[in-house]
């Protein structure tokens, strides 16, 4: 008897990503088993269901998207896993996206937090008169996103605070990088 072995590639969802989806997400939060979910629907017709339905095959008609996040603590470390469920009605569901088409789902959330993170420094600089306001800014949003448990620096996030301004915040939606690319992936 022959089997043959089917090898199913991971997707890479860059850590800094969760706690910035996990904040500023509307959605459910359950503790369970120690660990933590958290439901986000997504309507069809907003700009990330429509992202997600034009990758859909077939043309049945989706009621919601649901992103689920689940966190849990193993030792010092968090560990996160995620899903994308389309839901029909309130009796059918499935998972037809992709690993390319989730791939690109979070290149597209990455994109929104890349520009995020601009606004965010140019807004904080605008409304302050610290001499040393764009550090000020950056350890702020390193603070909200957790991002300083993940390793960045301030001088890295200073590097690219302008190499994204200098090349237009926008130019993240106008090029199709890779995920990571140009945000902490390259220094």
């Amino acid at each position: 008897m022959y089997y043959r072995m089917i090898r199913l590639r991971p997707i890479e969802i860059p850590g800094y990503l969760i706690p910035f989806i996990l904040k500023e997400c509307d959605g459910i939060s359950i503790l369970k088993d120690g660990g933590e979910y958290k439901q986000i629907l997504i309507e069809p017709k907003s700009v990330l269901g429509q992202f997600l339905y034009a990758r859909l095959k077939d043309e049945k008609p989706i009621r919601e998207f649901c992103l689920t996040i689940y966190a849990n603590t193993e030792g010092k470390k968090k560990v996160f896993s995620t899903e994308i469920i389309n839901f029909y009605n309130a009796a059918e569901f499935s998972i037809d996206l992709s690993f390319d088409d989730l791939e690109c789902f979070y290149k597209f959330i990455d994109s929104y937090f890349r520009t995020y993170f601009c606004f965010f420094i140019k807004g904080y600089c605008k409304g302050n008169v610290y001499k040393s306001k764009i550090k000020k800014a950056i350890d702020e949003f390193c603070d909200m996103y957790d991002l300083y448990e993940y390793g960045y620096s301030q001088n890295q996030m200073r590097i690219l605070y302008y190499r994204y301004t200098n090349n237009g915040v926008l130019s993240l939606f106008q090029n199709n990088n890779k995920l990571n690319y140009g945000f902490f992936g390259v220094t």
